[in-house]
């Protein structure tokens, strides 16, 4: 099993991100594989390959965030793009408010589960919600130019209430991905 640990994204607030990128999708659908609306989500931590065997060690330490973790909304703030605007490989929306919990998260996995399944990763971490990945060979000047228009987009009305982390399988397929959730904790209710 191919495993990553993430916050999912509502239904309702995917279609209301989708109305406002699609103008930047039409834009740009030649250079770049966008992610499937389906599997957007905020990856917490890839674990990568994992035997049946590991998911109950993965559930303990899931249960020991949720239950050291409030509730928390969540909203975005821009477009932007990794490494750097001007030279994009990966674009994406940043995560603005619940942003430092998100940071918690994250390091607290780290520190969980680092022994067990995440030796060596040493990069440093951004919350965001991947939006779509440069193809080879695309024109990643005229690319760059069209995301910096629409930095500015504003994202900051769209949020939504973080309030479980999942363990997601990814099966990888011809077409793309599919992710699963196999299993999921909840934080503590405000």
């Amino acid at each position: 099993m191919r495993l990553f640990l993430a916050i999912n994204i509502p239904e309702e607030i995917k279609n209301v991100l989708a109305r406002k990128l699609r103008n930047l999708e039409k834009r740009i659908s030649q250079d770049v594989k966008w992610v499937k609306r389906e599997n957007w989500h905020i990856t917490l931590k890839f674990i990568g390959e994992a035997e049946r065997r590991d998911i109950d060690f993965i559930k303990k330490n899931m249960m020991i965030i949720a239950n050291n973790t409030m509730q928390q909304p969540i909203s975005f703030s821009r477009v932007a793009a990794f490494p750097h605007l001007d030279t994009p490989r990966v674009f994406y929306l940043g995560v603005e408010k619940g942003s430092k919990e998100i940071c918690d998260i994250y390091k607290d996995l780290d520190f969980l589960l680092k022994d067990h399944f995440l030796k060596g990763e040493k990069k440093t971490y951004t919350p965001h919600l991947t939006l779509a990945r440069l193809k080879k060979n695309s024109k990643i000047d005229e690319v760059s130019n069209i995301i910096k228009e629409y930095t500015d987009l504003d994202f900051g009305n769209v949020s939504f209430l973080m309030d479980r982390i999942s363990l997601m399988n990814s099966i990888l397929r011809k077409d793309g991905p599919v992710y699963e959730e196999i299993y999921s904790a909840n934080f503590v209710d405000k």
